[in-house]
């Protein structure tokens, strides 16, 4: 055969905002085998076929495929996530909700014991979620997370059979446990969709179910615990554990159904969205990231993670704002501190989640169009610190529930920023 037979028919250099990819060129020969991108597809179990799919695309078809394969996940992986936030947070909150409506009193609790039970579930939480997440990256998360969500739903539920603190404060512990693989896992599982610049908004959005839940839960104690206080001999808190409990293992079998895997193994993505879902990803993290990463252990990318100073880095940002977000735990105590009635305190509790929710969204947007996340984070940390010094120093009940609002519409946009880093 000549040589000019030989000649290269595809040659893919990736335009990212208009410059050529660090990767360099990837080449498609006529044979299709040997160029990079195959083996990529090669090692992540898809057709090397599809390597040629998007080499022949024009940036046209390949902003319209792109596009579509976008609207699919907001429309698709999105909601299902978030829908599993919002029911993490409910359950893992409920406890804050029920002592405002007497199960302290009922269970014979003193102050540090009840703050114990509340806190007791953060230990089994940090504990568990590194390994749940190189669980993650070799299973399936459509079966992973549901099954995971079936059980905390399980566990939940059994705070309502509780008689004392020994029972209470084992419940929330492994409560922690068995919720540990969400928030890490659904954020890992959106970095495997989503590039880089798309992440901090999506983040915001997802840790967003964190305040939503916080409203809802609000709601949701104020009917259960008026109307069902009593009903069959049971106390309303009881019930609060009960309904909360159902909602969730109801949506773990739903979600089973709704929640993709990854790029080269979802069912539902076919030809050439599966190629731009997988290619658009190389792009953003380098082909030999990817390439790579079938034959690297669990215990090895352990090993990676613990040796890289920008883990740490990140750690540590994230461990001081979460002790600096820590009243959000006990704003159901800290809002009945005001002096209101129940309904009032419940209904007190919605306003600031929801103005949260909003100006972390935007913030957090905000941060992708500039394509900045430190000056995002100081800002929203300085207000925060302007909050929490108001609340600590003022008895004017005015001043306290406004400082609410500073605290929680600023944390949380260094929270997201933060993840999605």
């Amino acid at each position: 055969m000549s040589s000019e037979a030989k000649t290269e028919t595809a040659v893919v250099e990736p335009d990212v905002g208009g410059k050529t990819a660090d990767a360099g060129a990837t080449k498609v020969d006529g044979s299709g085998a040997g160029s990079e991108l195959e083996v990529v597809w090669t090692n992540q179990g898809t057709d090397p076929g599809l390597a040629a799919m998007v080499a022949q695309m024009s940036p046209e078809r390949r902003a319209q495929v792109e596009k579509k394969l976008k609207r699919k996940l907001d429309l698709v992986l999105f909601p299902t996530l978030l829908a599993f936030y919002i029911l993490n947070y409910i359950d893992r909150n409920a406890l804050g909700f029920t002592k405002i409506v007497g199960i302290q009193k009922d269970l014979n609790l003193t102050s540090t014991q009840f703050a114990t039970c509340l806190s007791i579930l953060y230990v089994g939480y940090c504990l568990f979620q590194v390994p749940s997440n190189l669980m993650l990256s070799k299973s399936k998360p459509s079966l992973y997370l549901p099954f995971w969500m079936g059980i905390w739903a399980i566990v939940s539920g059994c705070a309502a059979a509780v008689q004392g603190y020994t029972g209470l404060v084992t419940v929330r512990f492994f409560l922690g446990i068995v919720e540990a693989p969400f928030f890490p896992g659904a954020v890992f599982l959106l970095s495997s969709w989503y590039t880089r610049k798309e992440m901090a908004m999506r983040c915001a959005i997802l840790f967003g179910g964190n305040m939503l839940s916080n409203a809802f839960g609000s709601l949701i104690a104020l009917g259960v615990t008026t109307d069902l206080n009593g009903a069959h001999g049971l106390e309303s808190w009881r019930w609060l554990f009960i309904i909360e409990a159902c909602m969730t293992f109801g949506f773990a079998i739903i979600a089973v159904f709704l929640l993709p895997n990854y790029p080269h193994n979802t069912r539902w993505l076919k030809g050439e969205e599966r190629a731009i879902a997988i290619w658009r990803l190389i792009e953003d993290v380098g082909v030999v990231d990817d390439s790579q990463s079938d034959n690297v252990t669990m215990w090895q990318g352990f090993v990676l993670a613990v040796k890289d100073y920008k883990t740490w880095f990140l750690v540590w940002n994230h461990i001081f704002l979460t002790v600096g977000a820590g009243i959000v735990v006990f704003y159901p105590t800290v809002v009945g501190t005001l002096g209101f009635s129940r309904e009032v305190t419940y209904a007190l509790i919605v306003p600031p989640y929801l103005l949260a929710f909003a100006t972390s969204v935007y913030g957090c947007h905000h941060a992708d169009i500039k394509k900045e996340r430190t000056w995002h984070m100081l800002g929203s940390i300085g207000i925060t610190c302007v909050g929490l010094i108001i609340l600590a120093s003022s008895l004017n009940t005015g001043a306290r529930y406004f400082s609410l609002f500073l605290v929680t519409c600023s944390v949380y946009i260094a929270f997201d920023c933060n993840l999605a880093w």
